[in-house]
């Protein structure tokens, strides 16, 4: 109780993430860039890059993310003679093409996907950079008191773990003497949230989601250079 008349309720944390899991995801975002280059770099090689442009060198040679279409034009991708089809559809996943883009057709998804995958990827994967917590994205509260005293009103509050909010829910009571209990039942959803997922999907069906969509890149790397 704050005073007489107003109360809280709190959610009382017991057992916190495990702090390696930022250097694990940092891992994961890592290693999807390293897979959209890596399928540069094996289509490159298949189609003899190595005798006919050997001054790209795999270190230089990636998936473009290109902020205007002349940072494109002068990527290293752009330098091999990769076929027009190839690097027509990865130039309509450039980020500066992301506003032309039908809203919630396939190429956006997959030109946020891979933006978001690149940018996660940025942050040095040796330091724990990647903010992982828990967010509460549904909470209820039932109160209660023994008569002759009242429940006045009760308000949900919106919790942030992450910035050590942890009240769900707010309560007035009048008539109530110390020898009295208050009843609370609370139900809340929490999901394990990463800072730059902001939305509020999933965090395993986003990463999964990732995750696939850097596969099928591969996989059209693949088909388009046997």
């Amino acid at each position: 109780m704050r005073d007489e008349r107003n109360g809280v309720v709190k959610l009382v944390p017991h057992k916190f993430l495990d702090p390696k899991l930022p250097l694990i995801l940092g891992e994961f975002f890592y290693q999807l860039r390293a897979s959209l280059d890596g399928a540069v770099w094996e289509a490159y090689q298949r189609l003899g890059g190595l005798q006919t442009a050997p001054k790209l060198k795999e270190e230089r040679l990636d998936f473009p993310f290109a902020k205007s279409p002349g940072n494109f034009k002068d990527s290293s991708f752009n330098a091999f003679p990769f076929s027009d089809l190839l690097k027509g559809w990865v130039e309509s996943m450039q980020p500066y093409n992301v506003p032309s883009l039908v809203k919630g057709s396939e190429d956006q998804i997959i030109s946020e996907a891979l933006i978001l995958v690149n940018d996660c990827a940025r942050k040095d994967r040796h330091r724990k950079l990647h903010l992982v917590g828990t967010v509460v994205t549904a909470a209820t509260s039932l109160i209660d008191v023994g008569h002759p005293a009242k429940i006045t009103y009760v308000t949900n509050v919106p919790a942030d773990p992450l910035k050590g909010q942890y009240e769900i829910a707010r309560f007035g009571v009048e008539g109530l003497t110390p020898e009295m209990e208050i009843q609370v039942n609370t139900n809340f959803t929490l999901h394990v949230a990463v800072q730059e997922i902001s939305d509020d999907a999933d965090l395993m069906i986003r990463l999964y989601h990732l995750k696939d969509t850097v596969m099928g890149v591969v996989r059209r790397f693949e088909q388009a250079v046997p």
